[in-house]
């Protein structure tokens, strides 16, 4: 099987899985809630403490060291704007006479596409040049989109 097979394999496992987790709301067990608040719990505390405890100090020092602190806040601030003023026009837009039920469907569809486009590119591209290490990320991002495929099927 050649390299471009083994990656596609790997990111659609782990694209996939995010459909896998929106089965789980419709099985029949027993603590059915617990097991859904659980795996949200889980997966919230993971994200966040990445998050803050690696991702956002290795943007900072990659900012800052190429394009200086002075560029770097600026280039920050720019895309925390940018989200802000994205968002506020699709409110906008999403809240002239429609059922507020389906504008939250909207934008979950939206923050869902959002986040798993750039984790299924990363995804391939690293098992394109690393197998073991993509195979280790798509596992890590099954594991992380299955809690979220149970809550945006919840919501």
């Amino acid at each position: 099987m050649n390299e471009f097979m083994i990656s596609f394999i790997i990111t659609f496992i782990a694209g996939i899985s995010t459909l896998i987790g929106g089965f789980i709301p419709f099985l029949k067990i027993n603590n059915k809630e617990r097991i859904i608040l659980c795996s949200l719990a889980f997966a919230a505390g993971i994200m966040t403490s990445i998050s803050i405890l690696d991702l956002l100090p290795s943007s900072f020092e990659y900012l800052f060291s190429t394009y200086g602190v002075l560029l770097g806040v600026f280039l920050i601030i720019l895309s925390f704007a940018l989200g802000i003023f994205t968002f506020s026009i699709l409110d906008k837009l999403l809240s002239q006479d429609v059922d507020n039920l389906y504008r939250v469907g909207i934008f979950s569809m939206i923050a869902i596409i959002i986040h798993n486009v750039p984790e299924g590119i990363i995804t391939f591209i690293l098992s394109s040049s690393d197998v073991k290490l993509g195979l280790f990320l798509g596992i890590c991002i099954a594991l992380h989109n299955i809690p979220e495929g149970c809550y945006s099927n919840v919501m």
